[in-house]
């Protein structure tokens, strides 16, 4: 009974309100967004550097390891480096939050795996300085999407 309505009588139709959308909420976003491509960078311009490095003409993904910035990256950690850069830069570039909370997330944890088991991927030990990028990068990105979620939230109120 609750839904029937008399007839003439006009439905009541709730609408949402947005309060509080200002150009200084665009330049903070904007801002963490840039902060957040930045970190995301470090790990791509890494593998990046660590791929060129790479005598791929000798024995290509069976190549020796190369160093860069005092980490030792053999030929697949360069590539799966490269490539989870490129991802972080991907979602920090992204406007949703939940695309840093996720990549940073994945991040973190890989480099805390890094730190505490320090693996060893073809006859390399992945470093602390290796995990602790990825620890690091994946902490900005949280923050960031926690950030985001907080200033860039809009006050919505039903009005009816």
């Amino acid at each position: 009974m609750s839904d029937q309505r008399l007839i003439g009588e006009p439905a009541v139709v709730p609408q949402t309100a947005v309060y509080g959308d200002s150009p200084g909420r665009h330049a903070i976003e904007i801002v963490l967004r840039v902060i957040g491509v930045i970190a995301g960078a470090v790990p791509l311009v890494v593998g990046l550097i660590a791929v060129a490095k790479v005598n791929w003409s000798a024995n290509g993904f069976s190549a020796p390891p190369v160093r860069v910035w005092g980490m030792v990256l053999s030929p697949w950690v360069a590539v799966a480096t490269a490539i989870a850069g490129l991802i972080l830069l991907a979602a920090a570039a992204t406007p949703f939050r939940g695309d840093k909370l996720v990549a940073g997330v994945l991040s973190a944890a890989g480099g805390f795996a890094i730190l505490v088991a320090t693996p060893t991927v073809d006859h390399v030990i992945l470093g602390h300085r290796y995990g602790t990028m990825f620890l690091v990068v994946g902490i900005v990105q949280i923050v960031i999407g926690l950030l985001m979620g907080f200033v860039w939230s809009r006050d919505r109120v039903a009005v009816a």
